[in-house]
């Protein structure tokens, strides 16, 4: 019979944050980080489908182009390449 080995206990190293292994790890509950992730990509979608109904004149006053906006409305809505933290 072969033994399961335990993972390293956890930890608390300071008042932020818990070590597995020398690993940090925030002490944000994931459901959070969840409903954060959830808020982003809804911002997003609708970011993104407002930007496919701005006229010509409308793009131009914010300095994108037809072809810019087709090809950011195009982008699936988790594709967040601004790294925004919410």
């Amino acid at each position: 019979m072969e033994l399961i080995k335990r993972p390293p206990p956890i930890t608390e190293t300071k008042s932020t944050s818990y070590s597995i292994s020398g690993t940090y790890l925030p002490r944000i509950p994931v459901h959070f980080s969840l409903r954060a992730t959830f808020a982003r990509w809804s911002q997003l979608r609708r970011g993104r489908q407002a930007l496919a109904y701005l006229g010509p004149e409308h793009l131009a006053d914010i300095g994108v182009t037809r072809e810019d906006a087709r090809r950011e409305t195009a982008r699936p809505f988790w594709d967040d390449t601004s790294n925004h933290r919410t």
